[in-house]
């Protein structure tokens, strides 16, 4: 009777490590899942690893011109004091999209190696995807198409569905306005926004703006009073 059970305990555990073999990416005390990456790219081994070792946590990485991404949004609770949410204080919400930062927690939630993406950083990389692209001043710029490419497929609604043609797979994780305490835009209607570390005029700073209004994406300078996602970019060699 006892081999029976262990026998059937076996079988158990053998299909829940399968399941999490065929949709996440796996360390010894976390994963991540990968279900809404590019899966040709994922199948095909485009995508790279990393093990943050401040808590374990694997995410996808993944090589865009001269730069590589992180291909998860950035999920590392900070410190004490360091402010960070799930989108509705939920952490289920956390799992798919990763914390909402605050723009100073942002600013020390990558880890070593990696860095919050500046402004040139954002730019750049919307370069490479569309060559004609340039920022039409030095506090914005807008590409009418490169959102659609950066989009995960399959997540986004009407105007935004996305194409993830280089396996960055923005996803909806919409944002937190910190001074009204309220949660917005998640979902397939709502936006992705990532925190940038150039500053201007000492209470703005840098934002990659993805929503389901079109296919486009801007890059520009918003107050600090809202929390929004962090996505890491490898620092140079």
């Amino acid at each position: 009777m006892n081999r029976l059970l262990t026998f059937f305990a076996f079988v158990a555990g053998f299909a829940v490590f399968m399941a999490c073999d065929d949709s996440y990416s796996c360390s010894i005390h976390h994963c991540v899942a990968t279900n809404y990456l590019n899966q040709d790219m994922l199948a095909s081994g485009k995508y790279g690893d990393f093990l943050d070792p401040r808590d374990d946590q694997v995410y996808k990485v993944v090589t865009i011109g001269q730069q590589t991404w992180m291909a998860q949004n950035l999920n590392y609770i900070p410190k004490s004091g360091e402010e960070s949410w799930c989108w509705g204080n939920n952490e289920d919400f956390c799992e798919k999209y990763g914390r909402l930062y605050s723009w100073e927690a942002a600013m020390k939630a990558c880890p070593d190696g990696w860095h919050l993406p500046t402004w040139d950083d954002f730019n750049a990389l919307i370069k490479h995807i569309e060559p004609d692209y340039s920022a039409d001043t030095s506090l914005h710029g807008y590409s009418p198409n490169t959102g659609k490419l950066l989009k995960a497929a399959g997540v986004w609604a009407d105007y935004g569905v996305g194409s993830d043609d280089f396996g960055f797979s923005a996803l909806p994780a919409g944002n937190y306005n910190i001074e009204e305490k309220a949660f917005f835009l998640e979902g397939k209607g709502g936006v992705a926004n990532f925190w940038g570390a150039t500053e201007r005029d000492g209470g703005r700073a840098a934002w990659l703006d993805i929503d389901n209004e079109d296919n486009g994406v801007n890059v520009g300078f918003i107050l600090k009073n809202t929390a929004s996602s962090v996505r890491c970019v490898k620092n140079p060699n």
